[in-house]
């Protein structure tokens, strides 16, 4: 049987996806009998169309996404709040511990 051997930007298209996105699943070898044709500018994958027949995108596995509705989930500025005084709180005894310090090597 002779296949169709499309382009990234093809199998993008076909797949609603970016072409950087099939370059990315072809460098990981989902797609089976895809191969780089080596080119002065680097390699241009070339995905055979059988292999689109049953393939399943990767579940995405990005950043979760923001819970709504969620009381008890902290607020942009209650964070904001709560790391600035933890902050101070740390600054303020690294110069006690400082000061301290000094103190004793000023008396030897």
């Amino acid at each position: 049987m002779n296949e169709i051997d499309l382009s990234t930007a093809q199998v993008a298209e076909r797949l609603g996806v970016s072409a950087i996105t099939v370059r990315l699943w072809c460098r990981r070898g989902l797609f089976p009998n895809a191969y780089a044709m080596p080119t002065a500018r680097g390699p241009l994958w070339v995905v055979p169309a059988g292999d689109l027949k049953g393939f399943e995108p990767p579940k995405k596995t990005g950043r979760p996404p923001k819970a709504t509705g969620d009381p008890t989930a902290a607020k942009p500025a209650e964070t904001t709040a709560k790391l600035n005084k933890a902050f101070r709180e740390a600054k303020e005894a690294e110069e006690a511990s400082q000061k301290t310090t000094k103190k004793r090597s000023t008396k030897k």
